[in-house]
């Protein structure tokens, strides 16, 4: 819902009012339609520069009480999504705006004190670059898992549908019965055979939830948790830095 009251402003960590965000919902409706605009303006912009003023425009506008911040992480997606430089949301460029908020913050309020745009516009692409390579890294490695995974399988009972199993053990980090049931791989008496067969060779883990029987897959698990998160370098990168052409 749209702010239509007064009394919204951002504070820094000291809890002092550092910017008030625009006030009414015609005021702000106003400030949208003009974001919209210059989202799908033919501006020739490189999309990530697009990306990144967008994000600081959205969140300066502050159009809803609450939700601002997961709503702005979200249309970063979306945007990358658009301009075609991303085919499925799955950069995490949410992880770096978190584990760096205190720069995040700082850069953005330099923007609004100081129309100081350059570090903000780096801080973002190099956001970008280093969750892209952290990306490729869990792709790698959770397809390192899947093969292995569905080879261990196919030694294991050559009757079971190896490739289809292993595909649904890794959408998803655990299985019922009723999955297997329900991808139209087997009936449930010989789903939870299979499953159960699994678990004892130790591929995956039978747990109970409740009154309920899941089959974990620890090792995918594993690999979402503990593959490295991207390192610190980005704070090395100046106002200065011109790898990215800003």
């Amino acid at each position: 819902m749209i702010r239509d009251q007064p009394g919204t402003y951002g504070s820094s960590a000291s809890e002092r009012r550092i910017y008030t965000p625009p006030e009414g919902k015609k005021v702000i409706r106003e400030h949208l339609s003009r974001w919209e605009r210059f989202l799908h303006a033919d501006h020739g912009l490189d999309p990530l520069t697009v990306m990144a003023l967008a994000h600081y425009q959205f969140e300066a506008i502050h159009p809803f009480f609450d939700g601002n911040g997961r709503t702005g992480r979200v249309l970063n997606l979306l945007i990358l999504i658009e301009t075609e430089l991303l085919e499925f949301p799955i950069l995490y460029l949410s992880g770096h705006i978190m584990r760096h908020k205190d720069t995040y913050y700082e850069r953005l309020n330099a923007v609004i004190r100081s129309d100081d745009w350059e570090p903000w516009v780096l801080f973002m692409m190099v956001g970008v670059e280093l969750t892209a390579h952290w990306t490729m890294q869990l792709v790698d490695a959770t397809g390192d898992l899947r093969g292995n995974m569905e080879e261990e399988i196919r030694q294991l009972n050559t009757r079971m549908p190896a490739t289809e199993i292993t595909r649904l053990l890794c959408t998803q980090p655990y299985l019922r019965i009723e999955n297997v049931v329900d991808a139209g791989l087997a009936k449930r008496q010989t789903a939870s055979k299979w499953l159960g067969d699994l678990a004892e060779a130790g591929l995956i883990t039978k747990e109970r939830v409740g009154r309920h029987v899941i089959y974990v897959n620890d090792r995918l698990l594993y690999t979402l948790f503990h593959t490295p998160l991207p390192g610190h370098s980005w704070v090395s990168v100046t106002s200065r830095d011109s790898r990215f052409g800003v």
